[in-house]
């Protein structure tokens, strides 16, 4: 599950169903619509959908992709955002099961502070076998028309937060770092 303004975005592994929140039956219940959904693209986890302004990220099967509102319909369009990186992120993927359990399967944090989205892959699908944690982080600002891909290896992270100061929080095993 994702939000994303007004919508509840219900997340697949090959499909996409965009809630219209806010609909309300003659008794008053709360009744969301269900009317436009995306098919063939999905994510391979929960971890790696990230809200952000007037963005929704996340990984398919094959690469990051974002969630934005087509200007003249309105409706909510899929836009590929890897594909100066996709050779290395498929190879990357390609190293995991499909829908691995949650230790080893890929995630992300949205720096906000640094404008980026960061998506982490392990390089093995038995956590006792992953030395390193591939990082791929996108710096995304749109007011300056930055967007770009950097690969980052040599980390072993497991999970991250964000705290409500917008610090990034990353742990290995029991150790946090900031």
């Amino acid at each position: 599950l994702g939000s994303y303004r007004e919508f509840l975005v219900v997340f697949f592994p090959k499909n996409i169903l965009i809630g219209q929140l806010g609909t309300y039956d003659s008794l008053g219940n709360h009744v969301p619509s269900f009317s436009d959904p995306i098919p063939l693209i999905g994510t391979i986890s929960h971890r790696t959908i990230q809200t952000l302004g007037d963005d929704l990220f996340f990984c398919d099967v094959s690469g990051a992709q974002s969630l934005r509102r087509a200007i003249v319909t309105g409706k909510i369009e899929p836009l590929r955002i890897s594909q100066l990186v996709d050779s290395d992120l498929q190879t990357d993927l390609n190293r995991l099961p499909l829908f691995a359990d949650d230790k080893t399967t890929p995630f992300a944090i949205f720096d906000k502070r640094n404008y980026q989205y960061m998506l982490f892959i392990p390089n093995a699908s038995q956590e006792d076998e992953v030395s390193e944690t591939i990082a791929y982080a996108y710096t995304f600002i749109p007011e300056l028309k930055i967007s770009a891909w950097n690969k980052v290896r040599r980390w072993n992270w497991r999970t991250a937060v964000r705290s409500l100061g917008d610090t990034i929080f990353f742990s290995s095993a029991a150790k946090v770092y900031i």
